[in-house]
């Protein structure tokens, strides 16, 4: 790992490299959410329409910034888990239309969770999470990074789904007039 970059960011390639990052996801994920809107339109149900909307609007690219202190190691990792994010709705899109929107959103929660959770039992027990240089060190690293940010998207998903889940009950229980 790198320690003079956890230290300060003293690399401005490192920042550019994790606005460039950012960017080609968000392009990237621009052509997954027309390919879901075209699939969408033909299947006749814009269910999924919020969602990934929502994706697209609220991308790192252009919500996070790489002066956090982080060097942008958190924009790099949400950057590529919205596009497999997108992907995955797209498979589902796909291969399992009915599959509930609701759900996709419960399983996003638990593992926003779970990453949440392996992230500060490494802190709580002193583990460090190191894998080493490379690609899966360079991923780690910006998991490890953007456990703050981890948290609060976990706490996100959390309010939604309990709001969903809170709106879909009184629907049902509304008496017919």
């Amino acid at each position: 790992m790198k320690i003079a970059l956890l230290l300060a960011c003293l690399s401005p390639e490192e920042m550019r490299l994790s606005v460039y990052i950012g960017y080609y996801a968000a392009a990237f994920c621009a052509g997954v959410a027309l390919a879901l809107l075209l699939l969408s339109s033909h299947q006749r149900s814009f269910a999924s329409l919020p969602l990934y909307a929502s994706l697209l609007l609220f991308h790192p690219a252009w919500t996070m910034d790489v002066f956090s202190g982080d060097c942008g190691y958190a924009k790099r990792f949400f950057s590529v888990a919205v596009s497999l994010v997108l992907v995955a709705l797209l498979m589902l899109q796909v291969f399992r239309p009915q599959f509930s929107r609701w759900r996709f959103l419960v399983i996003l929660c638990a593992i926003s969770w779970a990453s949440w959770l392996v992230l500060s039992l490494s802190h709580a027990l002193h583990v460090p999470l190191v894998i080493g240089e490379g690609f899966l060190g360079e991923a780690l690293q910006a998991f490890v990074l953007s456990s703050a940010y981890i948290l609060r998207l976990a706490l996100a998903f959390s309010l939604v789904c309990l709001i969903l889940w809170l709106s879909t009950r009184f629907y049902t229980r509304r008496p017919a007039v």
